[in-house]
């Protein structure tokens, strides 16, 4: 198994990076036997070009590729740009909730269909989504604001808003 990029602790990533031989997913143990490697320098989100050139590198594919992070309409486009480098769709796993794969190094990869063991609402997006999405952002705003004035005023307000509600307003006699 290949990790593509950074992988944050507490998350699966980390804990099949860090060695782990009992992995839970979902509430079920599962034996870890596969071995696991980190391409550091690539990132499905930003080098989508040298990730392509690594799956070219490869050729020809000995074994199926799994698809399995970011939304449906990204992971099929591309499985399309990895198709296009020659590698069989037949190898091309975009597995979904529920799909279990069973991997042997004589028949390849196995998969069925089981039911789901989370339930669709588990799978919105909830505040520790939106939390992230407002700390990348903010990451973003930081990074592009002309000095660290700027930075810390920024800061600051956010300070003062969210972290420090104003008291109710007393009237003067």
């Amino acid at each position: 198994m290949i990790l593509a990029g950074y992988q944050a602790p507490s998350t699966l990533g980390r804990l099949l990076l860090d060695g782990e031989k009992i992995i839970r997913i979902h509430c079920e143990e599962i034996a870890v036997a596969a071995r696991i490697r980190m391409l550091d320098e690539y990132s499905g989100h930003a080098d989508q070009p040298r990730l392509l050139k690594w799956f070219q590198s490869t050729q020809p594919m000995q074994h199926d590729v799994f698809l399995v992070h970011g939304e449906d309409h990204s992971r099929t486009a591309l499985a399309e740009l990895i198709k296009g480098l020659g590698i069989a769709k037949k190898n091309l796993r975009l597995p979904v909730i529920g799909e279990t794969a069973r991997l042997s190094k004589t028949a390849g990869a196995k998969t069925t269909h089981v039911r789901a063991t989370v339930q669709p609402k588990a799978l919105e997006c909830d505040w520790h989504n939106s939390y992230a999405s407002t700390v990348i952002a903010l990451k973003q705003k930081l990074a592009t604001m002309k000095n660290d004035f700027e930075r810390q005023h920024l800061l600051q307000t956010i300070e003062r808003t969210v972290l420090k509600p104003s008291q109710p307003r007393r009237r003067k006699r």
